[in-house]
């Protein structure tokens, strides 16, 4: 029997977990609004925050200057 589709996500989102907390770049994910979506450990960590904290903010709000170029 194949594996039901939330099986199939739930070890995808695993996986993408294990892949991005194993590595020492940041990686990150943004909404169209330019808010924080995702956040990997090794970003949180250089952050001093957790992924609740940071999820929903935009960079100004996590402390970047304003006038600081962003790639959003």
């Amino acid at each position: 029997m194949p594996p039901k589709s939330e099986d199939r996500v739930a070890a995808q989102l695993r996986l993408f977990e294990a892949i991005s907390a194993t590595t020492p770049d940041f990686h990150y994910v943004f909404d169209l609004l330019g808010r924080v979506v995702y956040a990997n450990r090794r970003l949180l960590e250089v952050w001093g925050m957790s992924l609740e904290h940071a999820v929903g903010k935009s960079l100004y709000e996590l402390g970047y200057p304003s006038g600081m170029p962003t790639c959003i």
